[in-house]
């Protein structure tokens, strides 16, 4: 006789929820964990690479998207933290999200990231 698990799968955004849970619970204050805990996001739609992206040096997302951020303005600038197939833990990521909310990411490879959760910053703008 075969026995199957029944073991339940959970779903990245299960995993994401507990793991900001987890970090929120040690803040004292109001920080980075409670902020997406509250306030945070999924983003699940992954953008094809637009022409005009350039990838980034590798493990440099937050300067990465930051100075795409700096000189577009139909990409909004997010933290958080993303999911990569190869790491079991969701890890803190920078991205770029277009006007339809679709992840840009300057410096992961077109669809390495399976899912991203963020607390989307406002639009920088600068004095030209």
């Amino acid at each position: 006789m075969i026995v199957q698990q029944t073991a339940t799968v959970r779903s990245l955004e299960t995993l994401w929820i507990e793991h900001v849970r987890s970090l929120a619970h040690w803040e004292n204050v109001f920080g980075p964990a409670t902020a997406l805990s509250s306030f945070g996001r999924m983003y699940t739609s992954i953008a094809n690479r637009p022409r005009w992206l350039l990838s980034g040096q590798a493990k440099q997302c937050f300067l990465n998207a930051t100075a795409f951020a700096l000189v577009r303005d139909d990409v909004t600038y997010v933290e958080g933290f993303a999911f990569d197939p190869g790491i079991p833990i969701p890890v803190e990521h920078a991205w770029l999200v277009d006007d339809n909310g679709h992840v840009i990411d300057p410096t992961w490879d077109e669809n390495r990231g399976t899912s991203t959760t963020a607390c989307p910053s406002k639009r920088i703008s600068l004095p030209r």
